[in-house]
């Protein structure tokens, strides 16, 4: 269970990156930010951990112009909060690709992930081409949005 000021910063940091080309929005943030008070004080457990009006206002402090580059290390000295980076851990990216890969290859083939991932662009082609037998490559560029020398490599590959 996190405390209450982990999970508000977490939110906070999301709402601000949502926000941060719109500082006018500033109404908006204030009025979500306020409604996420009853659900994350049903999550204290404690009498002197409780989410409250306050927590939000010193939260809000923080939606400034300022504050959008602001270090991780800074923000978890202030806050007092553990900030750990998303990792790889130590990997390259493209292996670390390779590895994720992996893992979802392994939970689809046990039935814990039927996603399966993103479609590839051939199947997606191929699909548009079931269901348009008349369809040019045009229209397919127009309804899918695949670029056209993508729809070129796999148009007659496709059926």
């Amino acid at each position: 269970m996190f405390e209450k000021s982990q999970i508000f910063v977490k939110s906070r940091n999301n709402l601000q990156h949502e926000q941060c080309d719109s500082i006018q929005d500033e109404d908006e943030l204030r009025e979500d930010a306020f409604g996420l008070l009853e659900r994350y004080d049903d999550m204290s457990v404690e009498d002197i951990n409780r989410f409250t009006r306050d927590d939000i206002v010193c939260a809000l402090e923080m939606f400034n112009e300022d504050y959008v580059t602001f270090p991780r290390d800074d923000i978890a000295k202030i806050s007092g909060l553990s900030m750990p980076v998303n990792k790889r851990n130590w990997r390259k990216q493209k292996l670390h690709i390779q590895y994720m890969n992996i893992n979802r290859q392994f939970k689809v083939a046990n039935g814990e992930c039927t996603n399966g991932g993103r479609p590839t662009a051939q199947q997606r082609v191929y699909e548009w081409r079931l269901q348009h037998p008349e369809g040019r490559k045009a229209d397919c560029n127009r309804d899918t949005g695949i670029d056209p020398k993508t729809i070129r490599k796999w148009w007659d590959k496709s059926l």
